[in-house]
């Protein structure tokens, strides 16, 4: 059986975890963009809003890759979300 080599992942520099309730997609030839907000209220219109906390730009590839590890996690995702 095959098996890929992958390099180790190092951090050598400490980088935060950011939180997102929710997310923007954005494709445009082979890079996609996605935007990570958090949705709060907003004291100036007093409505919700939607607040960037981050920004990825990848290859369209490798946003596929990401689908298709997040598809084989779901079963352990949703065990734990229903379970709660």
């Amino acid at each position: 059986m095959f098996r890929a080599k992958f390099a180790p992942v190092i951090e050598p520099a400490v980088v935060a975890d950011v939180f997102a309730s929710g997310i923007l997609v954005e494709a445009r030839d082979d890079i996609v963009r996605l935007t990570y907000y958090v949705e709060q209220h907003s004291w100036a219109t007093e409505g919700e809003e939607r607040v960037v906390v981050a920004k990825i730009v990848m290859a369209r590839a490798t946003v596929v890759e990401l689908a298709r590890v997040c598809r084989q996690a779901l079963p352990e995702l949703l065990a734990t979300v229903t379970a709660n």
